[in-house]
């Protein structure tokens, strides 16, 4: 059965501007009238909880335009370097491509808090909360984001536990896995994103500048290098500082699997420990003489067996999916190439054994002229691109994403530049292969999944709809139209595959919306797409699942925020911090089977992860104003976070349960009755937030009625 929500049900939940934990937190101590300094972590401090820690983050529903319940959660902030600022940008991200089932919970114990100015700061908030001790098992994953200052650069990983009877609360583990250099102002090494695995093994790159920045300070990194570090083995007790002194590293925790190499080396991807020999992990990754490099220890192997017959070169960063298509894979590798000529053209992919070695390589190189069985456009596609200027060092990846259908076919997609403009080009096409995992190389039926039409005069594109083959709500667009010129594009981000063959990417939309005088409008914005696959034509249909404006009440820090900012471009080419293929788990929910599962149900997504700006409205005027940005008041009191935000699947199994607050050990058990009833009452006498039914900030009457109404509507 879907899991939709009726206009009923929508209005009962007057929106649901829900609640969201983890880092969900607000500092206790502010500077003059500004919001600063905020509680994001130093990650050159030891003290308390800043190289490690444990905490409980809960999902709150979202709708999407065909009234799709997902989950939504702020993982992590990035740490804060730049005194400046709230914490550091965004580069590149990944996470797991597998997850664990009947893992064991890392932590004994995990901290929680569900009041203003608590939090995991050692000195800015007010305290840590109280603690919760999870029993059994669960399902694991991990998460990874690399974050910069000035001169600071460093790398976050999470694993996240949680009990697929609970879905909506995630158990995370917060790493600092690595840093360049012994404070904000001295950097001995420039660090690119990579991949990670459900373990926690995270793989990056570092070099000394010679194809990033320079950097300065003693010590520095020599050449190309690559690393793992296994974050859940980190010490609490001292930085992984990476230079070209091996005792500023956790030794204990870190592993170099490539030393000053002259050759150089883009961003790496993870094959998972679950999943190869020895359950130590592989690392996958490519050099720009167009090789294959792999291994679990130094030194790598290196090949160009992973080559199609006719294939000359490859561009960009390689992915990874754990989807296998002959005997003895444990997934397929993915690159862009060319096949015979100048342009880029193919997409490259090649099965790999459990050492890495490849099985078999295989070619899909696109046609002239591509349509799209949906609304009849064709499109004469350009170059498949997302992998110049700063991507092979700083991530993410990849732009080519790989996996399959409910039906077994095989499907690969990545992003064309269609108009010629060089790397800023926003008029984008998502061109996807389907194709028999017998034979790639033959017959593929090849459709345009998503597009911006260059002959529009409002550079507008592919309808965005409110239910499947519904009604228009708006438009894909170019993106000028949303920056308002610079960047001008790309409009569209990568593509990434969920496990029923179903495409998620970021793009810049045209939105009809109506004010509140009732006059229409159109919004601009970077929204998240779901592109819903349909079997019978091979075509994609486009829903709306997220968009800046949309506000929270953080249940842990019991104050309002707005999700403030998604991006797709920087000033030069595709932005590292938007999203990539491997920024979506294509593991199910829970690794559950998808068989009898609408194409739409939320339980086919394993996971996508966002590069993210919030701001928490912390003084309570409303505006959600960054006292730091560029436009924003200095004497703002809000606080404005880039964040790692998840969205996933919310749905137990038994269906979407507002109203079912009990169980045992306090999980969810399915079933809506007097003790749920009695337990929402506990939480509107002692004023918690999450009694607030009506996500307004305010605990009235009309919570309980909401309460009500969803206690009578029960599961569905």
């Amino acid at each position: 059965m879907s899991r939709r929500v009726g206009i009923a049900s929508l209005v009962a939940l007057c929106g649901l501007c829900g609640s969201a934990w983890a880092q969900d937190s607000t500092s206790k101590d502010k500077v003059s009238a500004t919001g600063l300094p905020g509680d994001a972590l130093d990650p050159y401090s030891t003290a308390g909880l800043s190289q490690k820690g444990a905490y409980v983050v809960d999902m709150v529903p979202i709708f999407s335009s065909w009234g799709t319940v997902f989950g939504m959660a702020p993982i992590f902030k990035t740490p804060r370097s730049d005194p400046a600022f709230f914490n550091d940008l965004q580069s590149g991200y990944a996470l797991s491509q597998t997850q664990l089932s009947q893992a064991p919970y890392p932590n004994a114990s995990y901290n929680f808090w569900d009041e203003p100015r608590l939090g995991i700061h050692p000195t800015n908030n007010t305290g840590t909360g109280s603690l919760i001790n999870p029993a059994g098992t669960s399902v694991q994953f991990g998460a990874v984001m690399a974050g910069f200052g000035l001169r600071d650069n460093n790398v976050t990983s999470a694993v996240v536990n949680f009990n697929p009877q609970d879905p909506t609360r995630l158990y995370v583990t917060r790493v600092n896995a690595a840093v360049n250099g012994p404070n904000a102002n001295v950097d001995n090494s420039q660090i690119g994103v990579g991949g990670i695995d459900a373990a926690g093994l995270t793989y990056f790159r570092a070099d000394a500048g010679a194809t990033m920045d320079p950097v300065i300070g003693p010590d520095p990194v020599a050449g190309n290098n690559l690393f793992r570090v296994n974050a859940l083995a980190r010490s609490s007790a001292m930085t992984n500082h990476i230079s070209g002194n091996v005792a500023h590293r956790d030794a204990g925790a870190t592993t170099q699997l490539a030393t000053g190499e002259a050759t150089v080396r883009s961003v790496p991807a993870a094959l998972p420990s679950d999943r190869t020999a020895g359950g130590t992990g592989i690392i996958a990754g490519a050099t720009f003489a167009k090789e294959y490099t792999y291994g679990s220890s130094a030194p790598l192997s290196v090949t160009l067996g992973h080559l199609a017959a006719g294939v000359t070169d490859t561009r960009g960063n390689i992915s990874y999916s754990p989807q296998s298509f002959i005997a003895g894979s444990i997934g397929t590798l993915g690159h862009l190439g060319k096949f015979g000529g100048g342009a880029t053209d193919t997409l490259l992919l090649w099965d790999v054994d459990s050492s890495g070695n490849v099985l078999r390589a295989s070619r899909l190189t696109k046609p002239a002229n591509v349509q799209d069985p949906k609304t009849g456009f064709q499109v004469a596609p350009g170059d498949f691109d997302h992998y110049h200027s700063q991507t092979g060092f700083r991530g993410g990846n990849g732009p080519l994403a790989i996996g399959r259908d409910m039906a077994g076919n095989g499907i690969a997609a990545a992003t064309t530049y269609d108009s010629g403009a060089g790397n800023l080009d926003p008029f984008n096409s998502i061109l996807v292969a389907r194709f028999d995992p017998a034979d790639p190389t033959g017959t593929a039926q090849w459709v345009v999944a998503a597009y911006i039409d260059i002959n529009n005069v409002l550079s507008d594109g592919k309808p965005i709809l409110d239910g499947p083959n519904g009604n228009e709500i708006g438009r894909l667009t170019a993106l000028f139209n949303v920056t308002g010129g610079l960047p001008a594009g790309p409009s569209i981000s990568a593509p990434s595959i969920d496990s029923a063959g179903n495409i998620w990417f970021l793009a810049a939309a045209a939105l009809d919306k109506v004010d509140s005088m009732g006059q229409p409008f159109i919004d601009y914005d970077t929204v998240l797409i779901r592109a819903v696959y349909d079997p019978a034509s091979g075509g994609y249909c486009l829903e709306r699942v997220l968009e800046p404006g949309l506000v929270r009440q953080g249940l842990n820090s019991c104050t309002d925020y707005q999700v403030t900012f998604l991006g797709i471009a920087d000033s030069d080419s595709v932005s590292s911090s938007t999203l990539f293929s491997n920024g979506l788990s294509q593991a199910s929910w829970a690794n559950r089977s998808i068989a009898g599962l609408d194409q739409g149900d939320p339980r086919t997504l394993g996971g996508v992860a966002l590069a993210a700006e919030i701001t928490y409205d912390v003084d309570g005027d409303g505006d959600f104003d960054d006292p730091t940005g560029v436009n924003g008041d200095p004497n703002s009191g809000d606080e404005s976070y880039q964040v790692l935000l998840l969205v996933g699947n919310i749905d137990q199994g038994f269906g979407f349960c507002p109203a079912d607050l009990t169980g045992p050990q306090g999980v969810p058990d399915g079933q809506i009755d007097g003790a749920d009833f009695f337990a929402y009452l506990d939480l509107f006498a002692s004023g918690a937030c999450k009694a607030d039914f009506t996500f307004d900030g305010v605990l009235d009457g009309s919570d309980f009625f909401a309460f009500l109404d969803e206690f009578v509507l029960g599961c569905r």
